[in-house]
């Protein structure tokens, strides 16, 4: 694959996942809708790691979100830094908890909330993007 190609992988990848997570969210789905935003972030966060790495280069595929971002010459404003932060509780970690504790249920105005935070994260890091050809 060209860089181009790859970049355009993970872009598309992402999109895909989009509206199933909003669907997730609104059919009270939380932890699963929220857990697959987190899944469309990290995407969107390949293709610019992509982006910003030699031809050859492939993305790591396991490495903290803001790692990603920080290799890839993101700037985020504080407000994505946070919403990250907390989408981080429903990241694939999140799915072994330690021995004896509970996920706590996700609240739904919680998950409304940050599904628009997820929205506007999300709009920040598809327009430091190549657009679809």
């Amino acid at each position: 694959m060209t860089k181009a190609e790859h970049i355009a992988y993970w872009r598309e990848a992402a999109a895909d996942d989009w509206l199933p997570v909003q669907r997730m969210v609104a059919a009270g789905s939380y932890s699963q809708g929220l857990f697959f935003a987190w899944v469309m972030v990290e995407k969107l966060s390949k293709a610019h790691w992509v982006q910003h790495h030699a031809d050859t280069a492939r993305p790591p595929r396991n490495q903290p979100l803001p790692l990603l971002w920080q290799q890839a010459h993101l700037a985020p404003a504080a407000a994505h830094l946070a919403t990250l932060a907390e989408l981080n509780h429903h990241n694939p970690a999140s799915l072994y908890p330690a021995p004896g504790h509970r996920r706590a249920p996700v609240a739904p105005a919680a998950a409304t909330r940050l599904l628009a935070d997820v929205a506007s994260l999300r709009a920040w890091l598809l327009n430091g993007l190549p657009a679809p050809h």
